[in-house]
């Protein structure tokens, strides 16, 4: 197995209070896959760019993957430009729009075209023939898009798509080669929601402290994993006054986790009908958009919202809110965007990206990172599709994972 080109994010030389954190689960996995040999792999990649993505690649570094065959587009919401500079120095590929941002177009129809011209470039200066497989790691289903539209037909290729929206956008084009599915594990809509939501919770709160609005009616429009967890949060971490609806489900309550919990917002009238929620918009000083689509249009905000109303995502992009209406006067991507008094935090990005190198506490996304790091192993060593023990390391990882938050005194579900 080749360690040369590792890279130690926690030793880089940085000032963070994460900096010391050693990724034991990822290492678990990588012991797991011991015989692993992604020397001649080639990985293309969309991830955030982050502390904890970057142990992960180190680790397929650590397998024998040549830097110069990991290429990796960031996304402009949730890359860290020191994670860009390690990623660099390593001579790893890194897309030269991963940080770029223009406030007038939305994040899709400005990030889609870039990645795919960016691809197709690069794939036609490769020789592929000393490829034996091309692995797409994906956060959102944008390249799988762009590998598809370009070599699709490849017997070679195989993805790993970690997202709920990404899921989606894979099966609406009908993606054609084999791929896993993280985002439909059990652990990651369980485990990893849970403490997101909490973030979510937590920073919304902050949003809430600036508008001086302590005692805000929150509406939560997406029962979805990440929706659910931080209407959950908001409402017990904080005791504050939730409502949630959801565009896609008539019956939104039967979209928790827990029975306890359903019965909890059902007794306290939490549950709205999509149709209510929209016609008392007004009545909410805070509006948070889960969907994963747009849940309100530039009318609705003109015409619609409490004067001061905050509108905060936490949902992949920006396109829960007519962001480019309030971005008109902004031009960095973490900015909170003032139109008519009302406001959209974090230019319509989800709250729990700023910017920085660890957004959370790396244990609690670990586990995610070693799921997908699993599925990316499992991909380059069985050609032929999922290999049986892929599931025996998930679960061994997991219990570790488990073990690992108790000793280090968090909560989880």
């Amino acid at each position: 197995m080749n360690t040369h080109n590792r890279l130690e994010p926690h030793a880089m030389n940085m000032t963070n209070q994460h900096a010391s954190h050693a990724f034991r689960i990822i290492g678990q996995v990588s012991e797991a896959y011991a015989e692993s040999d992604m020397s001649d792999v080639l990985l293309l990649s969309c991830q955030h760019l982050l502390a904890p993505q970057l142990a992960m690649f180190s680790s397929f570094f650590g397998a024998g993957l040549k830097p110069e065959n990991c290429l990796i587009a960031g996304k402009n919401y949730s890359t860290n430009a020191d994670v860009v500079a390690e990623l660099r120095r390593a001579r790893c590929v890194v897309a030269p729009f991963s940080d770029q941002f223009d406030p007038l177009i939305s994040f899709d129809k400005w990030f889609t075209p870039r990645l795919a011209a960016w691809v197709k470039e690069i794939l036609i200066e490769r020789n592929l023939g000393l490829i034996r497989r091309i692995i797409v790691l994906d956060d959102g289903g944008h390249m799988h898009e762009a590998v598809n539209s370009f070599l699709g037909h490849d017997p070679r290729i195989a993805g790993v798509e970690q997202t709920s929206s990404g899921k989606a956008r894979i099966e609406r084009l009908k993606i054609r080669f084999n791929r896993h599915m993280v985002a439909t594990s059990v652990y990651k809509q369980r485990d990893e929601a849970y403490f997101i939501g909490a973030l979510g919770a937590d920073r919304i709160m902050s949003q809430i402290a600036r508008r001086g609005a302590p005692s805000s009616r929150i509406l939560v429009l997406g029962l979805g994993t990440i929706g659910r967890n931080t209407a959950l949060r908001l409402y017990l971490n904080h005791g504050m006054e939730v409502r949630v609806a959801d565009p896609g489900y008539r019956d939104p309550s039967r979209k928790l986790w827990t029975e306890r919990a359903n019965q909890m917002f059902e007794a306290r009238g939490v549950f709205l009908e999509y149709g209510e929620a929209m016609t008392s918009l007004e009545d909410y000083d805070v509006i948070i958009g889960a969907s994963g689509s747009q849940v309100l249009s530039a009318r609705q905000v003109h015409e619609r919202l409490h004067p001061r109303a905050l509108l905060i995502s936490m949902s992949s992009g920006d396109g829960e809110f007519p962001a480019t209406e309030f971005r008109k006067r902004y031009h960095t991507v973490h900015s909170d965007c003032v139109m008519e008094h009302r406001c959209l935090a974090n230019a319509g990005f989800p709250i729990t990206f700023r910017g920085a190198m660890h957004e959370i506490h790396p244990l609690q996304i670990e586990l995610t990172m070693a799921l997908l790091q699993a599925s990316v192993m499992d991909l380059s060593t069985h050609e032929d599709g999922r290999s049986p023990g892929l599931g025996y390391v998930v679960s061994q990882a997991h219990a570790s994972w488990r073990r690992e938050l108790a000793e280090e005194g968090f909560v989880s579900v």
